[in-house]
């Protein structure tokens, strides 16, 4: 339940994501499947709308869709992008944690404010979740676009970059990722003006520096065990594939 006390599951979890995450990008399949798995085993322990049982259906899809297990692949990404659509009534009823302040005064005025603080909070992860929802779309996007269902991937690349986009913003390194992978439609199916257009977007971001990612997450993770660090977890984590072929 969001706002619960973090408790040996939660540590687990995020500890198994994490080497997942590593060992996948480091091309060691096997042992990202290894962590993967298990994360995905843990997460029945979680309250169906927490946004950590989204994530580990997202990473447990990857390590299939590298083997080519692509029919298992789509049922659990069919299955994430439900789940992180239903991951809004838990970020709806989160309680933010208190931040560390510079003065006495803004913790102070923070305080007198709580409950404005909280709705505010509230509201920016909710918000968020589209990261989540577009990291899922795409990956889902990925494999019917290799599967030569070019329609299909059209369309939920489309969506996940809007997600993505109004989650994060338009210069997240995500939303390059996305906009790489259409311009690779594009480029498959003929449609060269537009896969032009969507190449040149994604090395804009690229070349100015994107403004969030992984890397900067893992080095200024929050060190507060809060519902915030379980959704930031959970969006950036899981890995957002690129387009082969």
């Amino acid at each position: 339940m969001s706002g619960a006390a973090w408790g040996p599951a939660d540590l687990l979890w995020e500890r198994f994501l994490e080497r997942g995450r590593a060992a996948f990008d480091g091309g060691q399949d096997a042992a990202a499947e290894g962590f993967w798995n298990a994360a995905l085993d843990l997460s029945d322990r979680f309250e169906a709308a927490d946004p950590r049982r989204a994530a580990s259906l997202v990473a447990a899809a990857a390590v299939r869709r590298a083997r080519d297990a692509d029919a298992e692949a789509e049922e659990l990404l069919r299955q994430a992008r439900e789940s992180w659509k239903g991951s809004v009534a838990w970020a709806a009823r989160l309680r933010p944690a208190l931040r560390a302040r510079s003065s006495t005064f803004h913790l102070r005025l923070e305080t007198r404010h709580r409950a404005s603080y909280e709705r505010l909070a509230r509201e920016a992860c909710v918000r968020k979740l589209g990261a989540g929802l577009g990291t899922a779309l795409n990956n889902l996007a990925e494999l019917l676009d290799h599967g030569g269902r070019r329609a299909e991937a059209e369309a939920l690349y489309s969506e996940a970059l809007r997600a993505r986009a109004a989650a994060l913003g338009s210069h997240e390194a995500g939303v390059a990722v996305i906009l790489a992978n259409l311009a690779g439609l594009f480029e498959a199916t003929g449609h060269r003006e537009e896969a032009r257009i969507f190449h040149a977007r994604a090395r804009a971001i690229e070349t100015e520096g994107p403004r969030a990612g992984l890397a900067r997450w893992l080095s200024e993770r929050p060190g507060t065990l809060s519902d915030e660090r379980r959704l930031e977890a959970a969006l950036w984590l899981p890995p957002l594939l690129r387009r082969t072929g």
